[in-house]
Parts: structure tokens; C-alpha cells; sequence
């Protein structure tokens, strides 16, 4: 409680009722700081019939029908997201950006509040928000797409020279479209007439890839990406995490810096989203390139 008073926000990632159960609810924080913004993150939401249901992200994910989206369209039972923590991702910042706009409101008034996210509804709200208006207006497109692009093609991940390596290529327009030709050797699908449009390339999207994967799968991941970007073409290397300390893209971004942490000692750390000349994350750099 001493920390409450001198706080401006507590979160909390808990089944709904655990912080009263604690002594913890927000009439019991709120009594020890008016200005208080309480935050609690759980699987289904404060309110309603499943809100005491306990839930992990692959059982949020299920319930709010993403696991379904997550998979490619011709295997129905091989589920994609076993290992990821999402809805943690959604969660997370729609509670920070609650959060803020509560801090604005308790400046103004002197009272905070007590804000509830339901990781379900981020669930639902992110993934499936496009795919239901998809589905609202053809029923038989609410099918998962896998990595295949929806408004146009080549659009997806390809296989490249080596064990396990893939880039994505994303074909925008016909535009991008002619550039790739020019840049595979396929001067004969950019002369297909059937292949002049968006809608005739996914069509035939199928012979399409078998010319892209016939390409990529000579050449390494970044060499695809650095001769397609060369012509234009959207295209990116898939990149483990090791290999992101290193990328050339977010090493001249000063995306990652490091952290000293007790026991463990320094630590890559990801910096915030954004960069500025009078945040904290700037000045360590500064006092040390004085010293």
C-alpha cells in the first residue's frame, strides 16, 4: 500500500476477483490514493458467464475463434500459434493506452479509475475484426488464407537456398508485379494476359508460386531480399531472434541497447517504439559517448 500512494497506475494480469481476494480491489487502493488508475488484464473480462473461466493465451485464442484463422487452408486440425503468447500483445496495449487516458482524466479531476481488458475481446477486435466484415459480405471468404495474400499474388513465404530459410514477398499491383518478372527471368508470365491483373493473379496463383519458389530456392534468404527491394519489390528475410541483435535494418534503427541486470549483468533489451532526443532511453548513450 505504501507503494500504491506513491504510484500512478497498478496492473494487474489475474482471474477475475484475485486482487479483492488479496485486499487489493480498487476501493482498497483507491482509499490509500483518490488518483489511483487500476488496471486489470484477464483471459474473458470482468463481467459475464465465462468471466471466472481461467484462461491461457492458446485457450483465449480458441474461444475467440483466432486458432481457426491461425492454419493453413488445407489441414484443418494443423494448428500454427501452439507457442506464442498472443493475446498478451493486444492486451498489453490497449491496457497501457487505457491506462493513459485515465491518467489524463485523474490530472483533471483527481479521481482515477479502475479499467478491465478482456484479452478475448482484444482477440477478436485485432484478427477477427477484418475477417468477420469479410465474412458479413462473402460468407465463402471467412476461410483461413494462410501466408497467401488476399488482393493480389505472388504475395506470401517462399523457400530459399539452405536448411530451413524463407522470405516473404509481397506483390502489391501490376507494377510490382512486372518488376518481379524482370527480376526472376519470367519475361513470359509478365507477357500471360491472364496474369495482367490483380484478379487473374490469383487466379492462377498456384503456378505462379512455382515459379517464385524455383527462383528463391537458388539464392539465400537476405539475397533474395536485397535484389528484390534493388528492383522495387517488397520483400524481407526471415530473421530468427539471435539474428536480430545484428540486423543491419534495426542495429542503424537503435532498436535494441542493454541493461544491467543484478546476478545476470548486461542484457540486450528491445528500446521503446519510437526514439526521442529527451527520453530516458536516450541519455545513458549521451552520458556515455561524453565520458
Amino acid at each position: 500500500m505504501r507503494l500504491v500512494a506513491a504510484s500512478d497506475v497498478v496492473f494487474s494480469n489475474f482471474k477475475p476477483g484475485t486482487m479483492d481476494s488479496l485486499g487489493l480491489g480498487f476501493d482498497e487502493l483507491q482509499a490509500v490514493n483518490p488518483a489511483i488508475v487500476a488496471v486489470d488484464s484477464s483471459a474473458l473480462g470482468r463481467t459475464g458467464p465465462a468471466s471466472r473461466r481461467m484462461g491461457y493465451g492458446p485457450l483465449v485464442r480458441a474461444r475467440s475463434g483466432v486458432t481457426n484463422l491461425w492454419r493453413y487452408p488445407d489441414d484443418p486440425d494443423g494448428f500454427c500459434d501452439a507457442i506464442t503468447i498472443y493475446p498478451d500483445h493486444t492486451a498489453a496495449r490497449v491496457g497501457a493506452t487505457a491506462a493513459l487516458a485515465a491518467l489524463i482524466a485523474a490530472r483533471a479531476t483527481g479521481r482515477g479509475s479502475a479499467i478491465s481488458i478482456a484479452q478475448g475481446g482484444g482477440d477478436a477486435h485485432a484478427v477477427q475484426g477484418p475477417s468477420s466484415c469479410v465474412s458479413r459480405l462473402n460468407p465463402a471468404r471467412s476461410s483461413p488464407v494462410g501466408n497467401s495474400g488476399e488482393f493480389d499474388a505472388p504475395y506470401g513465404v517462399y523457400g530459399c537456398a539452405g536448411e530451413d530459410q524463407w522470405c516473404v514477398i509481397c506483390v502489391r499491383d501490376t507494377d510490382d508485379w512486372h518488376r518481379l518478372c524482370a527480376t526472376i527471368g519470367a519475361d513470359d508470365l509478365a507477357a500471360d494476359v491472364d496474369l495482367g491483373t490483380a484478379t487473374g493473379r490469383i487466379e492462377h496463383r498456384e503456378p505462379i508460386d512455382e515459379r517464385v519458389r524455383a527462383w528463391t530456392a537458388e539464392h539465400a534468404p537476405r539475397e533474395v531480399m536485397a535484389t528484390l527491394q534493388a528492383a522495387g519489390v517488397p520483400a524481407a528475410a526471415m530473421a530468427r531472434v539471435p539474428e536480430l541483435l545484428t540486423d543491419p535494418h534495426l542495429v542503424a534503427r537503435g532498436l535494441f541497447t542493454r541493461m544491467h541486470q543484478p546476478q545476470l549483468g548486461e542484457l540486450p533489451t528491445r528500446r521503446g517504439p519510437r526514439r526521442s532526443t529527451t527520453s530516458a532511453s536516450r541519455r545513458p548513450r549521451q552520458r556515455a559517448a561524453a565520458q
